[in-house]
């Protein structure tokens, strides 16, 4: 059974429908960001560092503790901050993470 329909869709669409569903099971949410944010402190690469943003920014919202580890590593990693492909969607994830608002899309 296929969890999302993903026939001729973008990979970003395809993400944003996996995160919704995982994002409506609590028990999920909290151990796949933090898997998340484990992989972005460790970030090897520019690209990784693109691709693990590109999941960031699909989630609807993080927690304040998560959030802050987020910030210490970008500040902390020139791989994060060095970065012209996460420094695109970086600054407007933080604020839309900050404000409450939804992602786009």
């Amino acid at each position: 059974m296929q969890a999302i329909r993903a026939g001729g869709r973008s990979t970003a669409e395809c993400t944003r429908d996996i995160i919704a569903a995982f994002g409506t099971f609590p028990t999920l949410t909290r151990p796949l960001l933090s898997g998340l944010v484990r992989l972005w402190e460790e970030v090897p690469s520019y690209m990784e560092g693109k691709r693990i943003m590109d999941l960031f920014d699909a989630w609807p919202s993080v927690p304040s503790d998560i959030l802050d580890r987020i910030e210490q590593a970008y500040a902390k990693n020139d791989q994060l901050y060095g970065s012209v492909l996460v420094n695109r969607k970086y600054p407007a994830f933080i604020e839309r993470m900050k404000s409450g608002r939804r992602p786009p899309g």
